[in-house]
């Protein structure tokens, strides 16, 4: 059965490997494929983003996404890895485009599975679903206290990074649906 701690200790273990990003993978993906655990583990976790874990060498973030929400972009200047247990989440990567940010890509994370975001990717993530989707993201750094940014979805302006700017600018992933904003959670202050 998931047990939290043991996977954060598994996870510190791992990211002293040379291939850290494939190790921590595997640690995912067996976490996110054992559904009636990890849900067991997480039930009373509710806020939009809790933080689980944090050094200098790794974060462990569990997010919650609400229904009908996308996030502005955003960097991380470090790997992430996002294993997904409930739901989906909706990725769309970016590259910068002088003033502007221009999308390159956009692909799904789906139940029991992982998926990578390398350096130095820009991307926004939504839920585009009518229920809240369930994840566990593991950075490969100290997200806490790494300076990044975070750009207007509208109008691209870049700014340091905040939990406030991020919750500010989620919106509607479809303006067509129904749209609550999250409230802002501090699992990224420092």
């Amino acid at each position: 059965m998931f047990d939290i701690d043991q996977f954060v200790s598994d996870c510190v273990a791992a990211r002293r490997q040379p291939d850290y990003v494939a190790a921590i993978g595997a640690l995912l993906n067996q976490a996110v494929n054992d559904r009636a655990g990890i849900t067991a583990a997480f039930q009373d976790m509710q806020d939009e983003e809790a933080l689980i874990y944090n050094d200098a060498s790794l974060t462990v973030v569990h997010v919650r996404l609400s229904p009908n929400t996308a996030f502005p972009p955003h960097n991380h200047h470090m790997e992430a890895l996002i294993g997904l247990y409930e739901g989906e989440e909706r990725h769309r990567r970016y590259l910068p485009a002088g003033d502007k940010l221009t999308a390159e890509a956009e692909f799904s994370v789906t139940t029991g599975n992982v998926a990578i975001c390398a350096v130095p990717e820009i991307h926004a993530v939504a839920n585009r679903c009518a229920a809240r989707s369930a994840a566990l993201h593991v950075y490969c750094g100290d997200l806490v206290h790494m300076p990044r940014n975070i750009w207007h979805p509208e109008t691209f302006e870049v700014v340091g990074y905040s939990d406030d700017y991020y919750f500010e600018w989620s919106h509607a992933y479809d303006p067509a649906k129904p749209f609550t904003r999250p409230a802002v959670c501090r699992a990224h202050a420092g």
